[in-house]
Formats: structure tokens, sequence, C-alpha cells
């Protein structure tokens, strides 16, 4: 089933599935903003597989990533800031994939500055009794070859290869 979405010029159709696996990341996103345990790790499937921007770079299972998680959320003193720009999802019946740049920002347990990072992340649902749940998510940051440094601001040599997405781009 689709639907059809304005775009300036032109109607574009984008799968209903495609809206849903966008709407399943704004929740996921509420949830990571309100620190929300419970929430986040009930889109999650049991046997999940996260390779993460920190050591030990990767946590398999749902219980490996709820204690990611919750130690994620207590290094930050208030909410954390979780905003996805060009977030584009491919799906068909019963696998979709998700990829965007995300905005993280926060306030760091006992320091008195924001972090503000950009980052990639990619999703990888699978369709679960019905649900659609996250089986991988993997998160990276770009970084420099030459010093080896990682690029965490977008305007940091940022090279645009492709033009922007729209706000859900399907496939």
């Amino acid at each position: 089933m689709e639907a059809e979405v304005n775009n300036s010029k032109k109607g574009v159709k984008i799968a209903t599935r495609d809206r849903e696996i966008g709407e399943l990341l704004n929740r996921f996103s509420q949830f990571i903003q309100a620190k929300d345990l419970a929430g986040a790790m009930e889109l999650f499937s049991d046997d999940v597989v996260v390779f993460d921007l920190m050591t030990p770079y990767q946590y398999v299972g749902s219980r490996a990533l709820l204690s990611r998680l919750a130690d994620w959320f207590n290094g930050y003193d208030g909410g954390i800031s979780y905003d996805f720009d060009q977030l584009r999802v491919h799906s068909n019946e019963t696998l979709a994939v998700a990829h965007s740049l995300v905005n993280c920002s926060g306030k760091i347990m006992g320091d008195i500055r924001r972090t503000n990072m950009w980052m990639r992340v990619t999703f990888v649902f699978m369709k679960q009794d019905g649900d659609w749940l996250i089986s991988h998510m993997h998160s990276s940051e770009p970084f420099d070859m030459e010093t080896g440094r990682v690029i965490s601001q977008r305007d940091e040599g940022e090279r645009v290869v492709t033009p922007n997405a729209k706000t859900i781009e399907s496939h």
C-alpha cells in the first residue's frame, strides 16, 4: 500500500511501511530524548546486534543493549537530543533498512559543557509477529585519514556527494 506525499513540484509515492519505519524512528528519538529505557527497548528484538561508537563496539542481545543504554542515559545530566537528518528508508514486506545522519547533544554528567556531535546511523528492522523490531543498529563517525581525528561536526571537511534527501525518502 502506498501513500502520496507532496514534494515541491510533484507527488512522490512512499510505501506505507516506510512511513511506519519513520514513525518508529521518531518514537526512538523521543525515547532517547526522554531517557526512557523501557520505551527504547521495546523497539529492539531480543537478539539485536548493535555496533556502537564506543568500546566494546558490539553489543549482542537485548540484555547487553539494556545495560549499554542505561550507562549512556546515566552519563548525561538532563535530556539527550537525538535528531535525524536525511533519513532514508528502504523496505519490503519483512525487512527494512533506514539510514540517517543523527545530531546528538546533551550535557555530560560532571562537565559544564554540552556535547554536540554528528554521526551516521543505520537501522535494520525485521517484521516479527506482525511488529517491526530493530534487529541491527550501527553507529559511526567519519574520521580524517591523515590525522586519525574523528570528525563530529558536519562543517569539518564535510563533502556532499549527492543532493540532500527528503525528510523520509522511500526506495
